[in-house]
C-alpha cells in the first residue's frame, strides 16, 4: 500500500511511501522497520522484498521510502528531485512512523 505524505521542504510535492503489514489475528502490529530504497531501485527490487519477507514473517510491519523523483517515485519538478544529502523525507517518515508505532527501526 502506497502513502503519499507533504514534503516538508517542497509543498507541491510528496514523500512515497510503500507499507506491508503482516498477517495477524489479534492485536495491532507494535514494531515497524523502515527500509531504503536505492536509487536505483524501489519496493520490488530484489534486496527489498528479501528483507520485507523476513521482517513480515517476524511479526513486523515494513515500511519504505522510496527516493524522491527516482523509480515510480513522483517528483513535479527537477529541483525537488532526491538530493541525498537532504534527510528531511527521513526525518518526516520517522516523525510519522513513530506516531503511529510504538517501535521503529
Amino acid at each position: 500500500q502506497r502513502l503519499l505524505l507533504p514534503s516538508p521542504h517542497f509543498p507541491s510535492e510528496s514523500i512515497s511511501m510503500d507499507f506491508a503489514t503482516p498477517n495477524r489475528t489479534t492485536g495491532a502490529c507494535p514494531r515497524v522497520v523502515l527500509l531504503l530504497a536505492g536509487v536505483g531501485s524501489g519496493s520490488n527490487a530484489p534486496y527489498i522484498e528479501a528483507c520485507a519477507w523476513h521482517f513480515l514473517a517476524q511479526g513486523w510491519a515494513v515500511c519504505v521510502l522510496l527516493p524522491r523523483g527516482l523509480g515510480d517515485a513522483p517528483a513535479k519538478s527537477a529541483l525537488a528531485g532526491f538530493d541525498p544529502a537532504d534527510l528531511s523525507d527521513l526525518h518526516a517518515a520517522l516523525h510519522l512512523l513513530s506516531a503511529v508505532f510504538p517501535q521503529v527501526y
